[in-house]
C-alpha cells in the first residue's frame, strides 16, 4: 500500500480572539509521492540545484479518486 494521498483539515480555532477569518472548515488533499516528492535533481553548478517535477496519469487519477470519495464521505 502506498501513502499517495496527504490530507490536511483545516478549522479556525474559535477559542482565539484574533483571527482573521472565521468559520474556516477546509480540508486539502494532494499528491504525497510525486512532483516534490520524486527526488529528481541535481546540481547544476555550484549553488544551483534543479528539480525536475515528474506527475504521472495514474497518480493524479489516484489522488483525485481519493479527494471524491473523501468528499462524499465527509459531505
Amino acid at each position: 500500500m502506498q501513502l499517495y494521498a496527504n490530507v490536511r483539515p483545516c478549522q479556525t480555532i474559535a477559542e482565539l480572539p484574533y483571527v482573521p477569518y472565521k468559520d474556516i472548515d477546509i480540508v486539502t488533499i494532494r499528491e504525497n509521492t510525486e512532483g516534490e516528492y520524486s527526488g529528481l535533481e541535481h546540481e547544476v553548478v555550484p549553488g544551483i540545484v534543479e528539480n525536475l517535477k515528474i506527475i504521472t496519469k495514474k497518480a493524479c487519477d489516484n489522488v483525485c479518486q481519493y479527494a471524491f470519495e473523501y468528499a462524499s464521505r465527509n459531505n
